[in-house]
Order: structure tokens, then sequence, then C-alpha cells
């Protein structure tokens, strides 16, 4: 192949390679951070695809709880010492209510 043919070529590849990356990031849920610390909870009402992940992390000085007891699925508390982070997978369509630092919160799922 000549130069002129891998310049007309180019193009289709990049484009290509969009394409991809775009209905990757539409196909693979991803992650959702929570901000947490001793006495405030980042995000209380969160909606959510189907397959996301939410990461609560602890950016506080002092430990911080999330009561997940409400939710059938998980049904644990868990105490987030500083820096600690802790994971939940949702794989359940509709409404999850919890408690963060002791707040009312909620992730609705889709």
């Amino acid at each position: 192949m000549n130069k002129k043919g891998q310049v007309q070529l180019l193009p289709a590849i990049i484009l290509v390679f969009i394409v991809l990356y775009f209905l990757n990031l539409q196909l693979t849920p991803g992650v959702v951070e929570v901000d947490v610390n001793s006495d405030l909870c980042g995000d209380t009402y969160l909606v959510i695809s189907k397959g996301t992940t939410v990461r609560w992390i602890n950016s506080g000085a002092f430990s911080a709880d999330i009561d997940l007891t409400s939710m059938k699925e998980v049904n644990e508390a868990v105490r987030l010492p500083p820096g600690a982070t802790y994971s939940l997978r949702f794989d359940y369509v509709g409404s999850h209510e919890y408690y963060c630092v002791g707040e009312q919160s909620q992730i609705v799922v889709e």
C-alpha cells in the first residue's frame, strides 16, 4: 500500500476506534464514587444504571458509618475508617434506601 492509501485509511481507522470507545462507555456500567466523612455524606440521592458499582470513600479524619441493613440484597452495616473504601455493585433495578452517616439516602437503579 502506498502512502496515499495509508493516509486515506487513517480517518476510517480513527472513526472505528471512536465508535468502539463510545459503545464501550454505554455498554459497560461504571463506578460512581460517594465522598463520605464522619459527619457528611456526599450524595444522598443517586440514579444509576443496572450493573453500576457505587464506591463510598471516607475522606474524613474519623470513621464513618454506612448502614445498608434496609437493603434486602445486602443487609449489612459498614464502618469505614479514614481513607477506606467500600464498593457495592447494583444489579437489581429499583429503589434502594440506606443510611449514610446517619442521613437517609437512596440509590435508584434503572
